[in-house]
């Protein structure tokens, strides 16, 4: 008795559900008709602030393997051109501090760690845009 109490809610609960989906996709009169080939994106939005650049060392060389970090957002190496590429979801607001790090040693030559304060382009509250070229100086012993 209890197994069919429960089979008969559930089929009466899927048969609302269904009946509301359906109803809520139906083209309503009060918005504008949508076009033939309008695509609705559901989910989190992907990260849509970025900020890209260069790490270079003193003679304008591009450094491999340089740590560059964005703090509680992303963190990036930079690849054999020196170029990385940073990427978050959250708005960073329109000044954001990066930390370049050495970390490989002396494989690329060793180089102090550093920061950058980046100024960000920021669009609307879902976009933004920032540019970081960076020198670093070899270290020193």
């Amino acid at each position: 008795m209890k197994k069919r109490i429960l089979k008969s809610s559930n089929v009466l609960l899927a048969a609302i559900l269904a009946l509301f989906g359906i109803s809520s996709c139906q083209e309503d009169d009060l918005y504008a008709p949508l076009p033939s080939d309008f695509q609705a994106e559901y989910g989190c939005r992907p990260a849509g602030f970025v900020i890209n650049g260069q790490v270079t060392n003193e003679n304008g060389d591009a450094i491999n393997n340089i740590q560059v970090v964005w703090p509680e957002k992303d963190t990036s190496y930079t690849n054999a051109n020196g170029i990385f590429s940073l990427n978050s979801d959250d708005n960073p607001g329109t000044q954001v501090r990066l930390y370049f790090n050495d970390t490989d040693g002396p494989a690329n030559g060793s180089y102090q760690n550093d920061s950058a304060d980046v100024q960000m382009d920021i669009y609307d509250s879902y976009s933004g845009f920032g540019r970081a070229n960076k020198t670093l100086k070899e270290k020193t012993e």
